[in-house]
């Protein structure tokens, strides 16, 4: 009986040893298997790529039946990264309509599979309160969302809730750009390689407060020109709430860009290499991509203004 238990457990100990080196092996081959930038840019790959790194992101791409073919907005990508940023920004568009039920909401995407189901409210186009905004804030996205866009631009056409839609698709696009930052870590700390993480990060950098400004804005010039539209606008309680998931998660996606270009310079340095930021740009190793530092600084201090701090406490409550 002796003998049979001892050789029970031996059996069984070897078992354990197969499984851990088994375990081990597979942990190595995926470490060596990370899927290079210049990957085929196929479904396959841009799938597995944004499950391993952005499960937000992969959901957009393709949350049921009803979603559009993402591929379309990567078709000529070099890299499995140049247009992923831009796809999962157009299939939150996709999302806030396809998921709305009705065509007099919208859905706003939360995160984890969740919504809010925002109802329109009377508006005013978008285009009439162009005039109001001062010239230093006119930047990269004034003529295409307010004073000239295309005839059936939500920014336009659905007035704030249009704006929302873009401010929650730009919040999206951010968030797919930082959770690739331990993606881009696996490769060569040079600007060819990170220039498409820093300038998209950047680009939606400006547009969290291009957008925060424009909603701000609206609401201000309606409550000045448009006294019901602002009312209903502001007893809109679901507006309210996806307005303000959607202001704090942004907001917390430029300070974790903030921290991860400080990491790019530690990491630099570590190797004896020069990066960090310099008059508006981000350099490594004496090569640098703009960050668009001045007109973020521009709209940050305008959206500080007493008038617009007023509107945004409301929103939040």
């Amino acid at each position: 009986m002796l003998k049979i238990t001892n050789h029970r457990r031996s059996v069984a100990s070897w078992i354990l040893i197969i499984c851990l080196l088994v375990s081990l092996a597979h942990t190595d081959v995926r470490a060596e298997t990370v899927l290079p930038l210049d990957a085929a840019v196929t479904k396959s790959n841009v799938m597995s790529l944004a499950r391993t790194y952005d499960t937000d992101g992969a959901y957009l791409l393709h949350p049921d039946k009803k979603a559009s073919d993402y591929m379309t907005w990567l078709y000529g990508s070099r890299r499995i990264t140049d247009n992923l940023n831009t796809a999962v920004h157009e299939m939150t568009h996709d999302y806030t309509f396809s998921h709305a039920g009705s065509y007099k909401s919208e859905a706003i995407y939360l995160g984890n599979k969740k919504k809010i189901i925002v109802p329109y409210t009377k508006i005013y186009y978008t285009k009439k309160m162009a005039k109001s905004i001062p010239k230093r804030c006119r930047t990269m996205r004034y003529n295409t969302y307010v004073a000239n866009p295309t005839p059936y631009l939500s920014s336009n056409t659905k007035g704030v809730y249009g704006l929302l839609n873009e401010f929650s698709a730009y919040s999206w696009g951010m968030n797919n750009t930082i959770c690739l930052f331990d993606y881009y870590k696996n490769f060569p700390l040079e600007m060819n390689t990170w220039q498409n993480f820093i300038n998209a990060g950047a680009n939606d950098r400006l547009a969290y407060a291009e957008f925060k400004y424009y909603i701000l804005h609206y609401i201000y010039y309606a409550k000045k020109h448009y006294p019901k539209i602002y009312k209903k606008i502001m007893n809109n309680k679901k507006f309210r709430k996806a307005y303000r998931k959607t202001e704090k998660r942004f907001a917390g996606l430029i300070k974790k860009y903030k921290k991860d270009l400080d990491q790019i310079k530690k990491m630099a340095a570590a190797k004896k290499i020069n990066a960090g930021l310099q008059g508006g740009y981000f350099f490594i190793n004496g090569s640098g991509t703009g960050v668009f530092a001045d007109e973020y600084d521009v709209l940050i201090k305008e959206i500080s203004k007493k008038k617009y701090q007023k509107i945004h406490k409301k929103l939040l409550k």
